[in-house]
């Protein structure tokens, strides 16, 4: 009786170690996965998730992007203030996304909190920001954005 029951084991505990290994939540296999069980719109990439932020929800005029909270010492924040900075632009061309007064020279996520501006009423009315874009990092695993219209 061991003897049948120890292959039943084995093939048990394998199924549930590629199931550990290939489903955690950073896996590519776990939205392919969550596609099948849930459906295409649940599964989009972060790019997908972007464009559809800025073209969808903010469909006309300029938008002003704050990140509040995010460290650009810290790779990852780094990272995902340049994405989105260069992303948003790229989707969006006409139209323009300012994270200060002036248009720096914003060549990775450094640059986009080093000027610090606040949004005065005169400014937003000079760089026709429709939009607000505030990003704050992740909390349970999701970054959280809040966008509010100016006019």
């Amino acid at each position: 009786m061991l003897v049948t029951a120890v292959p039943s084991l084995l093939l048990a505990t394998a199924v549930l170690c590629i199931c550990v290994v290939n489903f955690h939540p950073k896996a590519r296999s776990y939205r392919i996965g969550l596609f099948l069980l849930q459906g295409p719109e649940v599964v989009l990439t972060p790019y997908e998730q972007l464009d559809n932020l800025f073209n969808n929800q903010m469909p006309s005029g300029n938008i002003w992007v704050q990140f509040e909270g995010f460290r650009p010492e810290l790779k990852e924040h780094k990272g995902f203030m340049a994405e989105v900075y260069f992303r948003g632009n790229y989707v969006i061309y006409p139209r323009r996304i300012y994270v200060s007064d002036s248009s720096p020279v914003v060549n990775d996520g450094k640059e986009v909190v080093k000027k610090r501006t606040l949004l005065t009423p005169a400014l937003s009315e000079k760089l026709g920001i429709h939009w607000i874009a505030v990003f704050s990092p992740p909390q349970h695993g999701r970054i959280r954005v809040k966008v509010r219209r100016l006019r």
